[in-house]
């Protein structure tokens, strides 16, 4: 979302949109409309790429400039890498279970493997856990530890 500046955001407070006040389709379509008045590209690391894509091209961004990597977080850095230049200003938001912190961690040269859509360990960061640089090989695209 846009702000003017940061205490800005801070005062308007936020709200999961796992557990959104609405019809979800909607809410992803609004955020994706603030996406598109903002960004000059956005990459979606979801299966709810529809709504997202409606709503930033209704903010005024280009079909040529939205990317759905599906769940791939890998995807997504490979996209980034190809397009990104040192002044570039990256966003990265979601869930803290999409673990996103490896976007962030692959693009400042940590090898990264992992390729889970969904993760629900009990590791606190991406960079303290030991399937990081290994990846899960066959396992499942998501991981939960009950």
């Amino acid at each position: 979302m846009s702000f003017r500046n940061t205490s800005e955001a801070a005062h308007r407070g936020s709200r999961d949109v796992s557990e959104p006040l609405g019809k979800q389709w909607q809410i992803y379509r609004k955020i994706g409309q603030r996406i598109g008045g903002m960004a000059s590209q956005a990459i979606f690391i979801t299966g709810k790429f529809r709504p997202y894509a409606a709503g930033a091209k209704q903010g005024g961004l280009p079909s040529s400039s939205l990317i759905n990597t599906e769940r791939s977080v890998l995807e997504a850095v490979e996209v980034l890498r190809q397009d990104l230049d040192p002044e570039d200003v990256v966003l990265i938001k979601g869930r803290d279970t999409q673990r996103l912190d490896r976007i962030t961690l692959s693009l400042l040269g940590q090898t990264v493997r992992c390729n889970l859509s969904f993760c629900n360990t009990k590791v606190a960061r991406c960079d303290h856990c030991p399937m990081l640089e290994r990846g899960w090989g066959k396992a499942p695209s998501y991981y939960m530890k009950g």
